[in-house]
């Protein structure tokens, strides 16, 4: 079944109009914050047969079929490393645990399911969908397809989709999610209505959070819900996952304090070692950890305050006063520019080695 809706969306809820409805809209906003739970709502909804406007209703045909993955009108697109959050039956082994569904391309040449699951949404995915889009919808409404993360199609697979927002097929909607929309084509956004999803502010943000901890029954003694919502960014379901333990996505807590108490060593960074701790973070999360990091550094250099890590305001402080501030800002513009490639399927330990190398660079000897 999908989530409920998250109390920050309410208002954004309540003003999309399924009666006037483009062929495609495309959330965005900062990641960690709930949008693709958000869009896959807003699909069970325009496919709920049901008399209610406000929300799906859970119990028609329509909405059984979207709980178990099999809605006929239903598309969802997702690189293979995030399939399984999209809605899908549970296939229970002898302890009844729900299994993942092998596919083609995760069985390697000997019969084993060991090939690296792929971080962007595949051209042929996008080619077969939109072919698929020809035919009628099964139940005589729409058809929905929803595409997450929209930054994961690679050059092709985008002018793909962007052939198809030109001249849309009768009675189909496309939902895009986005957390990089500075990503996106611009051609693409054109032929989209742009919804910017919020952010929660800090005190929803940790109403909901200990709400939740206390209905899941997590004992959060000696942990600062706030301090752990600012090394996120604000992002309260990244927050909430790194308390609970490792998210579908997010860094795992443990790997995640490893790399700070390295980088709040300076220039003694153990640059080899700390690499092969950490180098399984997904690079996103890598990237925009030092980012953080680095914005601290700056902050502080600046006007002697910090945001995202409180916890180390005193090793931030050292930090920021033996670093090169010419040096400093190159390495924040460096690591800008390798967000750009962040999904590209090289070596993370070798990027995270040299970004680790560089950043030890900045510091005065």
């Amino acid at each position: 079944m999908t989530k409920d809706l998250y109390p920050w969306f309410y208002e954004a809820w309540s003003n999309l109009d399924d009666g006037r409805l483009p062929h495609a809209l495309l959330f965005h906003g900062q990641s960690g914050i709930g949008k693709f739970d958000f869009a896959l709502r807003f699909a069970k909804k325009l496919l709920c047969e049901s008399n209610s406007n406000e929300k799906p209703c859970n119990k028609c045909e329509a909405c059984n079929w979207f709980d178990k993955g099999n809605h006929p009108d239903f598309i969802g697109l997702l690189p293979e490393v995030l399939a399984h959050l999209m809605p899908q039956d549970a296939m229970e082994g002898d302890e009844g645990k729900i299994t993942k569904k092998i596919t083609k391309e995760d069985v390697s040449s000997d019969g084993g399911a060991d090939k690296k699951q792929s971080q962007f949404i595949r051209v042929e995915a996008i080619r077969d969908t939109l072919e698929s889009l020809g035919t009628g919808a099964h139940r005589s409404g729409l058809k929905i397809v929803l595409v997450y993360p929209l930054e994961a199609l690679q050059v092709v697979s985008a002018n793909a989709l962007l052939k198809t927002l030109e001249e849309p097929p009768q009675n189909t909607i496309f939902l895009l999610v986005s957390s990089r929309i500075d990503k996106i084509l611009p051609t693409i956004k054109s032929r989209c209505r742009l919804i910017s999803m919020p952010r929660p502010s800090e005190a929803v943000a940790l109403d909901w959070m200990t709400t939740e901890l206390n209905r899941s029954g997590v004992v959060t003694d000696g942990i600062d819900l706030s301090l752990t919502l600012k090394e996120t960014g604000g992002a309260v379901l990244q927050a909430f996952s790194q308390i609970t333990g490792p998210g579908e996505r997010g860094v795992d807590a443990e790997m995640k304090q490893f790399l700070l108490e390295n980088l709040s060593k300076g220039r003694d960074v153990n640059w080899l070692g700390t690499s092969e701790k950490v180098f399984k973070i997904p690079m996103p999360d890598l990237l925009i950890t030092l980012e953080r990091w680095v914005s601290d550094l700056l902050s502080y250099q600046i006007a002697q305050t910090h945001y995202f890590f409180p916890k180390y305001q005193n090793k931030i402080a050292e930090c920021a006063l033996s670093a090169n501030t010419s040096k400093l800002t190159q390495y924040w513009k460096r690591l800008i520019e390798a967000r750009r490639y962040e999904l590209h399927p090289l070596s993370s330990r070798l990027q995270l080695e040299a970004l680790l190398i560089d950043y030890r660079d900045i510091f005065k000897s």
